[in-house]
């Protein structure tokens, strides 16, 4: 029967033969219920729509610059080949979207895509794609694109305590910091070593616990890792540890 109460979306009056309608949510499998002009509404059950879109959420996504990502959307009508990128704060049209977009990802048939993020910003909206439809903007859907920016570089003394403050987009309590050496080409095992930056974005290295301050040498590179996200390399940071070594003394 057609219950009003059962209706998803308001009834919409035909335009010719063309009705607008305006649904709420998402959702698959609605049935029509059609009205003739002095007739009661009548239920026609093999006539279906689904309504697709993407399921909200209730905190952004989160990817590092310079770090790959696989993103998982969830919703109804997702399928592969379905595409996405992520737009700058402040958007307010997919197609009048300024430069420094994401490249757009192509969802596989799980409904993930691969982000390789280069600008970082907080509540980066989406632009998301379905088959052949036009490009949609979900403001609500927001990505925090995070990124270490600085310093660049600092030095410390060789066996003395050192604090450094970190700055970029999303930095905070939860983060970690560590050092590697220059010739290393990842971020495994820093674990141990790693310290916590506070919510001012500043770690303090002990010189009893950091190998870094362990070792005098140039061009140390910082391994970070943001609250929940593992460890990555950031060449672009470096630490210079430093040393005075005995004279050689002569004797004439």
């Amino acid at each position: 029967a057609c219950d009003v109460a059962d209706a998803v979306a308001p009834p919409s009056a035909l335009a010719g033969r063309i009705a607008t309608f305006t649904f709420p949510r998402v959702e698959s499998g609605l049935v029509l219920c059609y009205r003739f002009a002095g007739h009661a509404p009548r239920l026609f059950a093999n006539t279906t729509v689904d309504v697709i879109g993407l399921a909200a959420r209730a905190a952004p996504y989160r990817a590092v610059v310079g770090v790959p990502k696989r993103l998982q959307f969830a919703g109804v009508g997702l399928r592969a080949g379905d595409s996405a990128r992520w737009l700058l704060p402040g958007a307010t049209s997919c197609t009048l979207a300024a430069s420094h977009v994401s490249s757009r990802a192509v969802l596989d048939g799980s409904g993930g895509a691969s982000f390789d993020l280069s600008v970082g910003a907080l509540g980066r909206p989406l632009c998301f794609t379905f088959g052949g439809l036009g490009e949609l903007l979900y403001a609500q859907i927001t990505l925090d694109a995070l990124e270490l920016r600085g310093p660049t570089r600092s030095t410390a003394v060789y066996r003395v305590d050192e604090t450094i403050a970190f700055s970029g987009v999303g930095i905070g309590a939860g983060d970690r910091a560590s050092w590697v050496s220059a010739s290393s080409a990842s971020c495994a095992d820093v674990d141990g070593a790693a310290v916590a930056v506070g919510e001012d974005g500043v770690g303090a290295f002990s010189a009893a616990a950091s190998p870094a301050l362990q070792a005098a040498a140039l061009g140390y590179v910082l391994c970070y890792a943001f609250a929940g996200e593992p460890f990555a390399r950031v060449p672009a940071v470096r630490l210079d540890v430093l040393r005075v070594t005995a004279p050689a003394v002569t004797v004439a």
